[in-house]
């Protein structure tokens, strides 16, 4: 679980976020030619996902060594509930614009089909997922749904490259994967994202093979 921030903008040439309390958490400033040429439009980025300890033992998952481990009560109260303050200059003048953080975490999709290592043909691969009522732990609701995103990517091995990235409406739970996304004896990887009123999301995911492989095994490396 962990903490993303975005902006799409006409050009700003510094831009920074503030929490709820007034804290700084994040800036930036264009020097040299991006200033010159009106600054950055753009911007994602994700912080540090650390395993945290009360979905772990929710939902049973083995620790892994390699990623920190944290609490609910520590994300968030580095993360408090509230308006969060974007403020940028552009073209020389202030803009200013907020959102609201909350804790309405919706669980993430139970998905019943494909089958974590199944072979299928191409032409047939639907994923299929249970609808979601409800918070990924008890206190961490209610919600409401407004929809799934569903991404399906070829693994090389190396790489995983971009294959199907699909929006689809909150009262649906299936995606049929058009056949000319897929090609024989090739391993793919899947995610179903659940996504909140609030803009909050939770994923699921899997895996599946096309016909032609010997056998479907879990990938060395999920995508991110």
């Amino acid at each position: 679980m962990g903490i993303q921030l975005a902006f799409d903008t006409e050009g700003l040439t510094q831009g920074s976020v503030t929490n709820p309390n007034g804290n700084l958490i994040y800036s930036f400033k264009s020097g040299d030619g991006m200033k010159a040429t009106g600054g950055q439009t753009e911007g994602f980025l994700e912080g540090i996902e650390p395993q945290i300890k009360e979905l772990m033992d929710a939902l049973g998952c083995a620790r892994s060594k390699e990623e920190g481990l944290s609490t609910l009560s520590e994300l968030f109260a580095s993360f408090p509930q509230g308006q969060y303050t974007f403020s940028g200059i552009h073209k020389g003048l202030p803009i200013e614009h907020q959102d609201r953080l909350t804790y309405h975490i919706p669980a993430g999709p139970k998905v019943v089909a494909p089958s974590k290592g199944a072979i299928l043909p191409p032409q047939h691969v639907t994923i299929r997922w249970k609808a979601v009522t409800g918070p990924i732990l008890p206190y961490l609701g209610p919600v409401t749904i407004t929809g799934y995103h569903v991404i399906v990517e070829e693994n090389t091995g190396t790489e995983v490259a971009p294959e199907l990235d699909a929006d689809v409406a909150a009262t649906t739970t299936s995606l049929k994967v058009p056949a000319r996304f897929l090609k024989p004896a090739t391993q793919y990887l899947f995610e179903v994202l659940s996504s909140e009123t609030s803009g909050n999301q939770t994923i699921t995911e899997g895996f599946f093979c096309t016909d032609g492989v010997n056998s479907c095994r879990q990938p060395l490396r999920q995508r991110k």
